[in-house]
């Protein structure tokens, strides 16, 4: 029989004959991916955390499918993506009717079949593939995450371990049976378990690393936190949205030193820039922060007026000062609040009657108006006018307005 075609857009792509013996897996997802218009293959939702994208070691590491399954499995693939399930299981069907000794596909259409209702038939399958080949961690790891979402979690522990002894060179049994053990108040197990596939394979290091801290973090292990950090470090570079979601994480459970540790270690962007500076100024690291600010673009903060606060809370009134007015005078702007930072701005550079001048000039129905009547008071203080200081607070209205 000859190799089918599989179409994609307008190119059509030949698998490589059968008789080789290099065949690329990596060109699966790759084919999955363009056929989604870029969406991210992934298993069926079997109710378990969302997983990453595969590393290349890792899909190097997983069986081949068979050139005569290949047109077939890849529409699985992208219909399990958009979740047709009952057409994916056709699909899958199809491929192993064509390929029947294929254990991926096996697990693959295990997936599909528990996805589309069909629990007991996918483990029926599951049992069936295992009962030949007892030692494929691709089955072991299907039927430890069906278990999982079926609850039966004992037994899902036990399959998800032979699925990792099965797999010394994936992270992926790995990562789910630390998952697993961690959702069933295990965590040093949980950890452990990524601690020793680290060091026995460290080329799936680098994804360890990355489901250590997501447990960690979970855990709320300050102690663990740092480690897995450290460990997230010297494993290779981590790509710069995965920092930004680590980072959030690790702000949300007020450790924001670690987080500003790790956007260090991430390219200045449009969608970096706001989240390394907020982190900056909240560790106080004010010199740092005026360094990214200096690269930052005003339009990556949102524009000049919040540029112009993040200078100011960085200690640079006069780069704040500048800004300030830029916005005051922007169209379709907020020029009320742009003046109370100016008067801030004036009141940091010693400058106490303009900034009560300036302050003064917002109207009583303006919403900033509190804010201005507060910050008038302290630079009429600063100023050297306490009475009027006193009178400015209690009235509802502005010295401008009297």
């Amino acid at each position: 029989m000859a190799p089918r075609t599989v179409s994609v857009g307008s190119r059509a792509v030949a698998p490589k004959p059968c008789g080789s013996r290099v065949r690329s897996r990596l060109a699966v997802p790759l084919l999955v991916l363009a056929a989604c218009g870029g969406t991210q293959a992934r298993p069926p939702d079997v109710g378990l955390a969302p997983r990453e994208a595969p590393t290349t070691a890792a899909v190097a590491a997983r069986p081949f499918v068979s050139p005569y399954s290949y047109a077939n499995y890849v529409r699985a693939e992208v219909l399990a993506v958009r979740g047709e399930h009952a057409g994916a299981v056709a699909a899958y069907q199809a491929a192993l009717a064509e390929s029947d000794d294929d254990t991926w596909v096996q697990a693959r259409l295990a997936l599909a079949l528990h996805a589309s209702g069909q629990r007991e038939e996918a483990l029926e399958l599951l049992d069936e593939g295992l009962s030949l080949r007892p030692g494929d961690a691709g089955l072991w790891l299907a039927r430890g995450q069906i278990l999982l979402a079926a609850g039966r979690h004992d037994q899902a522990i036990g399959a998800l371990e032979r699925a990792d002894a099965f797999s010394p060179r994936s992270a992926d049994a790995a990562i789910a049976l630390a998952r697993a053990l961690h959702s069933q108040g295990q965590p040093r197990r949980a950890i452990a378990v990524l601690q020793r596939r680290a060091t026995d394979n460290p080329a799936a290091g680098l994804s360890a690393a990355r489901a250590r801290l997501e447990l960690a973090l979970a855990q709320g292990d300050a102690d663990n936190i740092e480690q897995a950090v450290s460990e997230l470090f010297r494993r290779g570079p981590v790509r710069t949205r995965e920092l930004q979601r680590f980072a959030r994480q690790l702000e949300r459970e007020g450790r924001t030193y670690l987080a500003s540790e790790l956007m260090e270690r991430a390219t200045l962007t449009d969608e970096t820039a706001r989240l390394k500076i907020r982190l900056l100024l909240q560790t106080a690291a004010y010199e740092q922060a005026a360094v990214v600010l200096a690269e930052a673009p005003p339009a990556w903060l949102g524009g000049a007026l919040p540029a112009a606060k993040a200078w100011l809370a960085a200690g640079e009134p006069a780069r704040a000062l500048e800004l300030a007015r830029t916005a005051e005078s922007t169209a379709g702007g907020d020029p009320d609040a742009a003046k109370l930072v100016i008067g801030e701005a004036l009141l940091a550079l010693d400058d106490a009657p303009a900034a009560a001048l300036v302050v003064s000039q917002i109207p009583s129905d303006s919403p900033r108006h509190d804010q201005a009547r507060v910050l008038a008071a302290r630079a009429l203080m600063l100023w050297d006018m306490p009475g009027l200081a006193r009178e400015v607070t209690a009235s509802d209205t502005s010295p401008v307005d009297r």
